[in-house]
């Protein structure tokens, strides 16, 4: 978007300079079935901190509900929901996680269903008048809207390669993906017990891919044992790269991000939605969405009939909710406009720094 070399990074360490509180929407009450927890963590996951907290709440961690996912490698804030055990904790400390009981609802809400987040940047710049030209020219500018590398897995980014291949009824390769392949960001622990198939004496068995290695000679059965919310992952990350395909094929042909298709659908503001596919149901879409629509599924390796017949493999394995399966609709750009609670901080004046996918700073 800018003619020129990066002037600033988020500032080191990238978990406390990249700060998410989501904006949940919920009206939340005194009674309920469902408890709701105000959840902040640092440098855990999101599914890692459910698994926590429901360690501390004493329920089984596939009943606690998050809106959405937030980033691994910073500082979140988000709602959780869950059902109420007998005496709910108003607080609860651990490390890296902290959580306080906000209230209650009679049941929980879907994922997704939240109304947005608000983002605290920290930025690390030796030239701020470049850096505060540079915002002055996104200002007025729409950025692609584009699901986030977090979307697709931080340290192991193949959530959506998982997801193709159990689309494409490839259990023996999404089997192996899942489980044995080893990723450059992962701890040497965690390296070696996807080289061994989590045979290794040290291997920690509380991972979902433990319990899928236990039925590595029956690669269904080993999908079988995939968690609900684990793949509902893997399936959500193929609908966000269908979505970023289209994107940017949209914006290859020269399409106006600000502009409406015929067959995308439009916000009230104006801002053009295109369609996050459904995987198991029909399209509905036409005009010029549609053939974009088409040639990014193409491109991921997937067809429409196929998607409807393999997503039934899955579903035989009780492992995604409908939920997960329908479509729904996304704004294709953003500006200042449409984020009005975001804002970047400079940390101080400092080097010239590449900006990298982990937000580290490289001398250029």
């Amino acid at each position: 978007m800018l003619d020129s070399e990066p002037v600033a990074c988020i500032a080191a360490p990238r978990e406390r300079s990249f700060i998410v509180v989501e904006d949940h929407g919920l009206e939340l009450g005194g009674t309920g079935r469902f408890c709701v927890y105000i959840v902040g963590k640092r440098s855990l996951s999101t599914h890692e901190a459910l698994r926590l907290l429901a360690r501390a709440l004493g329920v089984k961690a596939s009943l606690l509900k998050a809106l959405g996912l937030k980033d691994t490698e910073a500082t979140t804030v988000q709602a959780v929901c869950t059902p109420c055990p007998q005496e709910p904790p108003r607080y609860i400390v651990l490390d890296n996680l902290w959580a306080r009981l906000a209230g209650r609802l009679e049941a929980c809400p879907r994922p997704g269903r939240l109304r947005g987040n608000r983002f605290t940047i920290v930025l690390e710049t030796g030239d701020t008048g470049g850096l505060l030209g540079a915002l002055d020219v996104l200002r007025g500018r729409r950025l692609p809207a584009y699901y986030g590398y977090q979307r697709f897995g931080t340290r192991r980014p193949n959530t959506h390669t998982v997801g193709i291949l159990l689309l494409r009824g490839e259990v023996d390769a999404a089997l192996y993906e899942a489980v044995a392949a080893a990723y450059p960001d992962e701890s040497s622990v965690i390296t070696r017990c996807r080289l061994s198939m989590w045979r290794d004496g040290g291997c920690p068995r509380g991972m979902y891919e433990a319990w899928m290695a236990e039925s590595a000679g029956d690669p269904l059965e080993a999908i079988r044992r995939i968690p609900r919310s684990i793949m509902e992952v893997f399936i959500g990350a193929v609908q966000a790269y269908i979505f970023n395909l289209y994107l940017s094929l949209r914006t290859r042909y020269g399409y106006d991000l600000g502009e409406k298709l015929r067959g995308e659908r439009q916000e009230d503001s104006g801002r053009p939605l295109a369609l996050v596919p459904g995987i198991g149901y029909r399209i509905g879409v036409d005009g010029e969405a549609r053939k974009l629509l088409m040639e990014a599924i193409e491109l991921a390796g997937l067809t429409p009939r196929g998607a409807r017949r393999a997503a039934k493999l899955c579903a035989t394995a009780k492992a995604i909710l409908e939920a997960s399966l329908h479509g729904s609709t996304r704004a294709e750009s953003a500006g200042p406009q449409q984020q009005p609670h975001s804002r970047i901080i400079l940390a101080r004046e400092g080097h010239v720094c590449n900006y990298t996918v982990k937000g580290a700073c490289k001398s250029p």
